[in-house]
C-alpha cells in the first residue's frame, strides 16, 4: 500500500473523525473569534473529541440565534416608532390634524399617512395642479357649501364604502368592522392613532353641520329624540358623522365584542394640541396641531352649547353612546 493511500484510509477512519473536526474548528477560530465580544460568549478551545465540538457549536448557533432574533425585534420596533397612520373618527378634529400634516414642507416626508391623504392626492393629481398640498386641501374645505360640491364634482376621486342599511361613507369615515379594506389599512405594522370626543359634544357637531336648525334646547330635544330614531335603523346615515367611536377603534359595538383594536394610541379632544404634541415629540415628526380650528366656521349658524342642552338630551344622547362612555371613560355630567 502507497504511502498515499494509507494517509487517505487513516482519514476515513472512525477513529479520525474527531481530530478532522478539530482541525477544522481551528481553522474557524480566527474567524469565529471576532464574534465572541459581540455574542458575549467564550470561544475556548478546551474541546475534547466530537461531542465537545458539537457542543461548541450548538452554543455559538444558539447565541446567533438570539442576537438575530433581538436584533429584528428592535428593527421592527423602529419601523414601528418611525410609521405613524392617522384613524380620522368624525368629528373630533380630523381635519385640522390631517391639513397640519399636509402642510410640511417636505411632500415626501409627510409625518404620517392616512385615508384622507391619500384622497387628497389622488384629487390634486386628477386636475394636475402644483398647488402645496396643504393649500389644495384647506380650499377644497372652506365652507359647508363649496365642499358640498367639491364632493359632487370629485365623487369618482373619493373611496366609497357601502354601510348598514344601504347607506355609503368615505373609506376614511367607515368602520374597520364594515370595510374590509378599511381594517386590512389599519392592520399593518404601522402604530395608529386618533381622536376620540365626548359624545354629546361630538353629537351636537355633527348635528350643527348636517342638520335642520333646530337652535333652542327645546327644538334641539325635538331635533334629538328623531335623529337617534333614525340612526337606530340606518346607523351610517349622513355619511357616518355619527357612527359610535368604538365601532371605529376597536372594530366592534362594544369592547367585550371586539377582536383586536384598530387604534394602537387614542388621544382625547379636550387635550389635544397638547397630546398631539406630544405624540409627534415621541416619534420624531415635525409637525406640530396649531390653534386654528378647520371646519369652525361650518356650524356658525347655531351657538349652542352642551351646556345649553336639556338633561332629558344629554340623557338620550348618553344612553345611545354607552358603549363609547364605557370604552373611553368619558365622565357623564
Amino acid at each position: 500500500i502507497s504511502a498515499r493511500e494509507r494517509t487517505k484510509m487513516e482519514e476515513t477512519s472512525p477513529q479520525a473523525r474527531p481530530c478532522r473536526m478539530l482541525r477544522i474548528v481551528q481553522l474557524c477560530l480566527c474567524v469565529m473569534s471576532s464574534l465572541s465580544s459581540k455574542i458575549q460568549m467564550p470561544l475556548e478551545a478546551a474541546i475534547s473529541g466530537a461531542g465537545g465540538v458539537e457542543l461548541g457549536f450548538s452554543h455559538l448557533l444558539q447565541a446567533t440565534a438570539q442576537k438575530k432574533g433581538a436584533s429584528k425585534d428592535k428593527q421592527t420596533a423602529a419601523r414601528q416608532r418611525q410609521c405613524l397612520k392617522f384613524m380620522h373618527i368624525p368629528k373630533t378634529g380630523g381635519t385640522s390634524i390631517d391639513s397640519a400634516n399636509m402642510h410640511m414642507d417636505d411632500e415626501n416626508e409627510f409625518a404620517f399617512d392616512s385615508l384622507m391623504l391619500q384622497t387628497v392626492k389622488r384629487q390634486r393629481e386628477k386636475f394636475h395642479v402644483e398647488t402645496r398640498l396643504g393649500d389644495f386641501y384647506d380650499e377644497t374645505h372652506a365652507n359647508l357649501s363649496y365642499y358640498t360640491q367639491w364632493v359632487a364634482r370629485n365623487f369618482d376621486t373619493y373611496r366609497w364604502e357601502p354601510q348598514p342599511g344601504g347607506d355609503i361613507c368615505e373609506d376614511l369615515h367607515t368602520s374597520p368592522m364594515v370595510s374590509r379594506a378599511v381594517a386590512a389599512y389599519f392592520s399593518s405594522e404601522c402604530t395608529t392613532f386618533c381622536v376620540v370626543r365626548d359624545p354629546i359634544s361630538r353629537f351636537l357637531s355633527a348635528y350643527k353641520m348636517v342638520g335642520e336648525a333646530a337652535c333652542t334646547p327645546e327644538d334641539f330635544e325635538q331635533a334629538t329624540q328623531e335623529t337617534l330614531k333614525t340612526l337606530s335603523r340606518q346607523p351610517s346615515k349622513w355619511f357616518c358623522m355619527f357612527v359610535p367611536q368604538t365601532q371605529m377603534v376597536y372594530g366592534a359595538s362594544r369592547v367585550v365584542e371586539s377582536e383586536r383594536k384598530y387604534c394602537d394610541r387614542v388621544l382625547k379632544m379636550d387635550n389635544l394640541e397638547t397630546e398631539f404634541d406630544a405624540l409627534m415629540v415621541e416619534f420624531g415628526k415635525d409637525v406640530r396641531l396649531g390653534k386654528e380650528k378647520k371646519l369652525a366656521s361650518w356650524t356658525e349658524n347655531c351657538n349652542l352649547s352642551v351646556s345649553d342642552l336639556t338633561s332629558n338630551t344629554q340623557e338620550m344622547i348618553r344612553q345611545f353612546y354607552a358603549a363609547d362612555y364605557e370604552a373611553f371613560n368619558f365622565q357623564a355630567s
